[in-house]
């Protein structure tokens, strides 16, 4: 259970009825969550286990660049230890797009100086159709269709999913399930990236054409998941009108 300081009532009440009955079966359970939050169900069971994880240690550090970059210099660990401040998923995307740039040399390269812009570095690096398979999945959401991709995007299957395989192996986007339909952005932060990095003709382009396939070709969606329906009208609608509206729908 990822961020679990978003969870909502409904789902913190189920875990915590999963939490109680596992204790003599063999499953094991992993939340993650924001140090401000905690949960009613943790106490009292001898089965769970708090561990407060902190910033990564220069040295840390060191071993999660060297394991992408092999042997580097005392000054590109200094640098990046100074923009990251040990955040492990800044370090390692700061880690990735140097790998990507492809340069030979360690000195003078170009750090951004935001987890937001070493991401969005990642994404101008890619070739043309699969930033704009990035960009339009992000529309979808985090975890995206193949199927409903293939119904948005301008280009061909094969096309596609050469994109897409191009987005695995950058690690931008990972199987979200059983099936290997089903994708996922590694983390909310690149879903977002792709998505601020649109144009607003484009986003109001993506909305309109997603929520009219969605309705039209995918009533299996519309059932099990309004809310993607409603999202997708909903910011079509903000982004057209400029101002917060009631989304009544």
């Amino acid at each position: 259970i990822e961020d679990a300081h978003w969870i909502d009532p409904s789902t913190n009440e189920f875990l915590g009825e999963i939490v109680s009955r596992i204790h003599t079966v063999p499953i094991y359970v992993v939340v993650t969550h924001r140090p401000d939050w905690s949960a009613d169900w943790a106490g009292g069971h001898a089965h769970v286990t708090n561990v407060a994880i902190g910033r990564l240690t220069k040295q840390q550090m060191r071993q999660l660049i060297e394991s992408r970059l092999g042997s580097v210099p005392d000054h590109l660990v200094d640098r990046i230890a100074e923009r990251t401040d040990g955040v492990p998923l800044f370090v390692e995307e700061l880690t990735r797009s140097i790998l990507e740039s492809g340069t030979s040399t360690h000195e003078n390269i170009e750090i951004p100086d935001s987890l937001q812009g070493s991401l969005m570095a990642r994404l101008d690096r890619l070739p043309a159709p699969s930033k704009e398979v990035a960009q339009i999945a992000s529309v979808i959401g985090r975890e995206f269709d193949r199927s409903l991709l293939a119904e948005v995007v301008a280009f061909g299957g094969p096309v596609l999913d050469g994109a897409l395989r191009q987005l695995l192996a950058a690690q931008l986007v990972v199987i979200g399930g059983m099936s290997h339909q089903v994708l996922l952005f590694r983390h909310a932060l690149i879903q977002d990236t792709a998505y601020q990095s649109l144009l607003s003709r484009k986003r109001r382009q993506y909305h309109q054409a997603i929520a009219d396939i969605i309705v039209k070709s995918h009533p299996n969606i519309v059932t099990t998941q309004p809310e993607l329906v409603a999202r997708t009208g909903a910011a079509l609608r903000v982004v057209a009108v400029g101002h917060v509206f009631d989304p009544v729908l």
